[in-house]
């Protein structure tokens, strides 16, 4: 998996139509590669790119996107799955008292719960 901004878009071919319209880009990366990648909108100079290299017999090699794994709140699908996880468990737990110490202590004890599930998943993901 690598990840790089694209340098220059050499060329855009498209293939399908409607919902199932590709766009198949060779795209020159910073980081050196030449790569073609098909996406459902058009690229731009600057984009960020993550992606696997799955064929190396042509100029530009054959890559599909990758989904990059980011840790912490900032961003990423654990911190995702951990706070729906601690969301599920408060609302378990609501005893149908709603006032402003309420929403302050449910609120700390979701993103306690949450970090403790991101430790988790992250340490074993």
């Amino acid at each position: 998996m690598k990840t790089s901004k694209i340098k220059r878009i050499e060329s855009v071919k498209e293939w399908g139509e409607g919902e199932r319209k590709i766009l198949y880009h060779n795209l020159e990366m910073e980081n050196g590669d030449k790569i073609n990648i098909g996406k459902k909108k058009p690229q731009e100079v600057g984009y960020e790119l993550t992606y696997e290299i799955i064929g190396e017999d042509q100029e530009y090699n054959k890559a599909k996107s990758v989904q990059k794994q980011e840790g912490g709140f900032k961003g990423g699908n654990n911190a995702s799955f951990a706070l729906s996880y601690a969301k599920d468990i408060v609302c378990a737990n609501y005893n149908g008292e709603v006032n402003e110490s309420w929403w302050l202590e449910t609120s700390k004890t979701t993103t306690a719960i949450a970090d403790e599930f991101l430790k988790w998943l992250n340490e074993n993901s």
